[in-house]
């Protein structure tokens, strides 16, 4: 946990001078640019405590970032500081200044450990166990729309349109409309996808028990 404290008083009290991270497992991480970005977990000792940690210069330093008290499992971020965090029950913040600052939603009543930004109004969050799948939203979380259904574990979209959602048993699939839609694909493995990652609109990857490539 890396923190440490001081003393001047022989011990009588003490001041933090390094808190370091506050949990003990970090479950996702992304940049919005080479400098910001933002990690998303728990901790697994002493109940749940935040979880989400920022850094601005490029992963050197981190800091806690105000989220809330949560199983946080997913986050994504955008170059303009807009992004998106998912955790246990529904759990689901977003924030405009790479999570110096964030906003509670009610979400969708699963597990979510995937989460893609948009904008400041367009969303999607993916997960399970109960009620799992990916869903929408283009009202700021407000309200939430079931687009595709299977245990997901994570999301990846190369554009605006053009996305993938990969999870439990090698469910895989594709969207070309921005996650209002998905479409199965056919998938030789049967083990988790547990990462997708694609580095142009035909080059991808996803892991998990197992790997693959598409061309």
């Amino acid at each position: 946990k890396a923190r440490v404290y001081r003393t001047l008083d022989n011990g009588a009290t003490w001041t933090a001078v390094q808190i370091g991270t506050y949990h003990t497992m970090l479950n996702k991480v992304s940049f919005g640019t080479e400098q910001n970005g933002a990690s998303a977990g728990w901790q697994t000792m002493g109940g749940n405590e935040n979880g989400v940690v920022r850094t601005m210069n490029g992963g050197r330093n981190w800091s806690n970032a105000s989220a809330g008290n949560s199983q946080w499992l997913g986050v994504h971020l955008l170059a303009n500081g807009t992004g998106w965090l998912g955790g246990g029950v529904g759990a689901n913040r977003s924030t405009t200044d790479f999570f110096a600052t964030s906003t509670n939603h009610p979400g969708p009543d699963l597990a979510i450990r995937c989460t893609w930004a948009f904008d400041e109004s367009t969303a999607i969050v993916g997960g399970g166990y109960i009620n799992a799948g990916c869903y929408r939203t283009t009202n700021a979380g407000a309200t939430w729309d079931p687009s595709s259904t299977g245990n997901i574990f994570d999301l990846w979209f190369v554009n605006d349109t053009l996305g993938f959602c990969g999870g439990a048993g090698g469910s895989l699939q594709r969207t070309y409309d921005g996650g209002i839609t998905w479409q199965p694909l056919d998938n030789p493995f049967n083990a988790d996808i547990y990462s997708i990652f694609f580095l142009n609109d035909t080059l991808g990857f996803f892991a998990g028990g197992g790997g693959a490539r598409t061309t």
